[in-house]
């Protein structure tokens, strides 16, 4: 079942519920303050994903695998994947956020995982979960600002 999002909201007189629309319709043209929510969700999300070698569904690396990387880590050979997602600012990370739209990936043909995927699919959150954390960051945006 999907989130639901319940809001109750007193108003006290017309000027206050134009006051609280104009404000809401001025932060729904400008979303970068949901960006900024937004990001640490994701890299939070991130950083879930790995721990859990992808919430278990990873299969195990081969026996060949492990000898030439030391170790039993899906998706992870550099690391450097894993830093450009969960990171802030870190090398090969790309965040460009803009009023109606936000980029989050990784932008370095260097990460073997950046090339096989391309820029369509930018990161390892799934779809439904980051409609959902994006959901969550843009209402709390719209409707408390910079408040929460």
């Amino acid at each position: 079942m999907g989130a639901r999002l319940h809001m109750a909201v007193l108003l006290h007189g017309e000027e206050g519920a134009v006051r609280r629309l104009m404000a809401t319709s001025d932060r729904a043209q400008n979303l970068t303050g949901a960006w900024d929510r937004l990001l640490p969700r994701l890299r939070a999300e991130e950083r879930k994903i790995f721990a859990s070698r992808g919430r278990g569904h990873w299969p195990a690396n081969s026996p060949r695998t492990i000898a030439i990387k030391g170790r039993d880590e899906p998706n992870v050979d550099t690391g450097r994947l894993m830093r450009a997602l969960t990171v802030n600012r870190a090398r090969g990370s790309k965040t460009r956020r803009q009023k109606t739209q936000m980029l989050f990936g990784v932008n370095d043909n260097s990460i073997y995982w950046s090339r096989f995927v391309g820029k369509r699919r930018p990161f390892i959150v799934d779809d439904k979960t980051a409609r959902k954390l994006g959901t969550r960051s843009v209402l709390e945006h719209l409707i408390y600002g910079d408040k929460l």
